[in-house]
C-alpha cells in the first residue's frame, strides 16, 4: 500500500558490552514499532535512543519502548556526553512504560524537542551514582 510503513519489532534480545561507542538500539526517522523484554546491559551509550532528524516538520519515529531492563549504560564520556537508560529526542513519538533502569548514568531523558509527544507512564528507574 502507498504510505505504508514497515514495522519493527526488537523483542526478548540481551545486549551487553558491544563497543566503547554508541547505542544498544538506535532508532531514527520513520521507524515505528515496538522495542520490548529486553535486557541492555553495560552499554557505552545510551542503552535505546530514539530520534528523528529536526529537518522534518513532523514525528515520524513512533516507537512503543516497555518491559525493558537497562542496567549501567552511558559510561562513555561522563557529563560530557552522558549516555542514558532510554533517550527521545527530535521530533521521538515514544510510549515508554514499565521499564527498570538501573545504574545507568541517566535513566530517561527527554529533550526538549520531544516532551511535548512523550508521555512517560510507570517507569521504574534508579540511579545510584
Amino acid at each position: 500500500m502507498p504510505g505504508r510503513r514497515n514495522r519493527t519489532n526488537i523483542t526478548q534480545h540481551h545486549y551487553s558490552v558491544g563497543s566503547t561507542d554508541g547505542e544498544a538500539i538506535n532508532l531514527k526517522s520513520g521507524v515505528t514499532g515496538d522495542v520490548g523484554y529486553n535486557v541492555i546491559y553495560s552499554q557505552a551509550g545510551t542503552g535505546i535512543k530514539l530520534e528523528t532528524n529536526a529537518d522534518v516538520p513532523f514525528p515520524q519515529t513512533t516507537v512503543n519502548v516497555f518491559n525493558n531492563t537497562l542496567v549501567s549504560n552511558g559510561w562513555r564520556r561522563g557529563a560530557a556526553e552522558p549516555g542514558r537508560g532510554v533517550s527521545a529526542g527530535v521530533n521521538a513519538i515514544g510510549h515508554i512504560f514499565n521499564n527498570i533502569m538501573v545504574d545507568n548514568y541517566q535513566g530517561l531523558e527527554i529533550f526538549t524537542d520531544a516532551i511535548r509527544r512523550i508521555p512517560p507512564m510507570a517507569t521504574i528507574y534508579l540511579c545510584l551514582r
